[in-house]
């Protein structure tokens, strides 16, 4: 009985406190639009999020520690919940999902800064959102165009060239070229290149590989011409990139973040 007042009475100093600050929860439907839009793949709309900072936004956060980077990350495992779960729903697999989800959580654990979890988060949610994009993008898309995109992402490491992608989907070159663009929006070198920084990227932020390994891993001839198309892409070198994320993100073991 004594342990049932003392709690009651830690409640009611609690919700004391909060109305004094005038503290209001985010309205459910904010959230769910939120959560809704990640399931989507609606990469404008979870980036509108991430620009307007909601995530650490005060107002209509609950607070599940008085640790201001520990009521975050509590934060950031229900999100993780949440998206994996809607993830799944989309269609993404659910052990790849459930994975993704451990893996950013792990990640979450030791960050010592709230801009680090919030930083980690951005990530997370934007991840899990191209994952899905990936997929409904895939759901449109043409037997032979399937073919050619997964035999892409298996030999990013490699020459890959027209005649190798006509002969494995059965198309004439000229005919795969304009198809692709048709399904895709962009051309083939483009999709590849795409893929290669995307990876690279990875790369350099979760493994100690050198810039010259990530680039030769990756397809690209020299660590020259992986500079010149890493910075065109995300506007820093490889290198300013991997020390100014490194700097909020401890090492991590190394970590293929877009398994094939």
């Amino acid at each position: 009985m004594e342990k049932n007042l003392d709690l009651l009475r830690d409640w009611f100093l609690t919700e004391q406190s909060e109305n004094e600050k005038g503290t209001v929860h985010r309205e459910p439907d904010e959230e769910l639009r939120f959560y809704q839009a990640v399931a989507a793949g609606d990469i404008s709309a979870v980036e509108k999020n991430i620009a307007e900072r909601r995530f650490v936004a005060e107002n209509g956060v609950g607070t599940l520690s008085l640790n201001p980077v520990r009521n975050l990350k509590y934060h950031f495992v229900v999100t993780a919940a949440f998206i994996t779960r809607l993830s799944i729903g989309s269609g993404l697999p659910a052990e790849q999902a459930f994975r993704l989800s451990d893996f950013y959580i792990r990640r979450a654990d030791i960050q010592e800064t709230v801009e680090g979890v919030e930083n980690l988060h951005d990530e997370m949610v934007l991840d899990f959102t191209r994952r899905v994009q990936e997929l409904r993008c895939r759901a449109g898309q043409s037997h032979a165009i399937r073919v050619a995109i997964d035999y892409i992402y298996r030999h990013l490491a490699d020459n890959i060239t027209l005649k190798q992608l006509s002969e494995i989907t059965e198309l004439s070159e000229g005919y795969l070229s304009r198809q692709f663009h048709k399904e895709l929006g962009r051309t083939i070198t483009a999709y590849i290149n795409e893929r290669r920084l995307e990876r690279s990227r990875t790369m350099l932020l979760y493994s100690d590989e050198s810039i010259q390994k990530i680039a030769v891993e990756n397809g690209f001839t020299s660590h020259s011409r992986f500079t010149e198309y890493f910075k065109k892409e995300y506007g820093v070198t490889p290198k300013e990139f991997r020390k100014t994320r490194k700097a909020s993100n401890q090492d991590a073991p190394a970590i293929d973040l877009y398994p094939l």
